[in-house]
């Protein structure tokens, strides 16, 4: 199996629940809680600082589906961290 990816957009509101269930529909039961509450995480964080609490703004999730792993990739209309607050590298 391939990478599988599907793209879901919506106003920027606090009212993700229907997001949510959409995002979480591939994740086993027996994960799901967990995955949700970190997902719930990152889109209230998109919401509320990036795009400012602006319902006029979009917040765009991109789910990616490959063979062991989840990716989901928050993309909100904020201005991102000032540039000397950027990693140029990941983590060890």
């Amino acid at each position: 199996m391939s990478a599988r990816w599907c793209e879901f957009s919506t106003t920027s509101t606090l009212a993700l629940q229907p997001l949510l269930e959409l995002l979480l529909e591939p994740v086993p039961s027996a994960d799901k809680e967990l995955v949700q509450l970190g997902l719930q995480e990152s889109l209230v964080n998109a919401v509320r600082h990036g795009n400012g609490g602006d319902p006029l703004k979009i917040l765009r999730v991109r789910r990616i589906l490959m063979p062991r792993w989840f990716v989901w990739q928050v993309q909100d209309q904020g201005c991102g961290l000032p540039q000397q607050l950027r990693c140029a590298h990941l983590p060890h």
